[in-house]
């Protein structure tokens, strides 16, 4: 069986220049069809790519866990702090998180996947730029198109300057939850309260 292949060739104008286009008709399939696939084509291409970003994205969400800065508001405002992120070591930072308070929780919070130069850094709540920045802490590598949950424990003795705070990383953790109905709900549990010892935790379902 032989099939025909045939080349025509037409000329259009493009802004204040003109360029030679070649369409082709296969099998006799009309040149608006043609049209149709390529556009079609374009967004397909346009789909996958947003998919590739997104997929480069990871989600983390900070819960404010240290109870010793309660009320501290001398030398310098600890009651409230601000939560910087960079990208790069430490050479750039963004605020990510202003006035965060013990016992809150932010939103999940886009960060880039497989970045392993990301870091945290804490300043007092009134900070005016990254040269405030108290605390760093490194961010370890979160996988693409994940959500971590990270809480923010420890003590801090003010009497002799000792600062024991760490941040801990759960996953994988859900922005809502899917499945069965819009009525369940995850729980995650971390012991905050490390003058408080062991504890016993009671469900009633």
């Amino acid at each position: 069986m032989t099939y025909t292949h045939t080349t025509e060739k037409s000329s259009m104008t493009l802004g204040n220049g003109r360029f030679a286009a070649y369409f082709t008709r296969l099998m006799g399939v009309p040149l608006t069809l043609l049209s149709r696939m390529r556009h079609a084509a374009w967004m397909w291409a346009i789909i996958w790519l947003g998919a590739r970003l997104t997929a480069q994205n990871a989600y983390l969400q900070l819960i404010h866990t240290v109870a010793d800065v309660v009320g501290v508001n001398y030398p310098v405002i600890l009651d409230s702090i601000d939560v910087y992120i960079s990208a790069d070591g430490g050479s750039t930072w963004t605020l990510a998180v202003p006035d965060f308070k013990f016992r809150q929780a932010t939103p999940f919070t886009l960060l880039p996947a497989n970045n392993n130069q990301l870091k945290a850094g804490t300043a007092p709540g009134n900070s005016s730029g990254p040269g405030d920045i108290l605390l760093q802490y490194p961010i370890p590598p979160l996988a693409s198109n994940t959500y971590y949950v990270a809480a923010i424990a420890g003590t801090i003795d003010f009497s002799t300057s000792q600062v024991d705070v760490d941040i801990y990383y759960f996953s994988p953790a859900r922005n809502a939850t899917t499945g069965s109905g819009a009525n369940d709900v995850d729980l995650l549990l971390f012991h905050g309260s490390p003058p408080g010892g062991a504890g016993v935790l009671l469900l009633g379902l």
